[in-house]
């Protein structure tokens, strides 16, 4: 992550992006709570114990850091998205068909590791490079981008108006993470 105090000037997130990273936080932190709440009850040997102890101390460390790294991405502001369908923009849900794989993508200024969503959606990032390369095409336009080496070819399928993508969002699965992304604030959002 970016230094923090730069982290948050060229970036944007819809307020479903935001209620998002809230109920992540409320999620690891109730997790520590329980973690903490934790105690050994004793009857191991030593080293069993000892063992025990290292894991419930990397544990709470792991979930410290997830925490951190989400309150960090408070300072991201929310921008006021459109709802329209005729243009990729910041909030649409896109049907799209790359390489022969149906995606549904929700734009935004977070991304969500894919394996934790249902099988063919994600969340990607405006500035990610699947992103940037359909950001202001419209339905039925076709195109390349590059990422990890390899070449994807891509056609929009179908763009959907925010309201209709949001539901990404409120998927029940835990999040192990989430990676923030730079997302330029476009003049076209309002």
């Amino acid at each position: 992550m970016e230094n923090s105090e730069n982290f948050g000037q060229n970036v944007a997130m819809t307020e479903n992006g935001r209620k998002f990273i809230e109920k992540k936080i409320i999620e690891i932190e109730d997790e520590l709570g329980i973690v903490l709440s934790f105690k050994d009850k004793g009857g191991d040997s030593s080293k069993e114990s000892a063992d025990k102890e290292k894991s419930h101390a990397e544990t709470i460390k792991l979930l410290n850091i997830k925490l951190d790294q989400l309150k960090k991405l408070r300072v991201i502001p929310v921008v006021k998205i459109r709802e329209q369908n005729h243009t990729c923009e910041l909030g649409n849900g896109v049907k799209l068909e790359i390489n022969d794989e149906h995606v549904y993508a929700v734009i935004d200024g977070v991304c969500v590791c894919k394996h934790h969503l249902p099988d063919g959606v994600r969340i990607i990032g405006s500035n990610s490079q699947l992103g940037k390369a359909i950001m202001g095409k419209k339905t039925g336009e076709k195109g390349t981008y590059h990422s990890n080496g390899f070449t994807f070819n891509y056609e929009i399928k179908k763009i959907d108006l925010p309201k209709e993508a949001h539901w990404v969002f409120s998927y029940d699965k835990p999040i192990a993470e989430i990676i923030p992304t730079e997302v330029p604030v476009l003049s076209t959002i309002n």
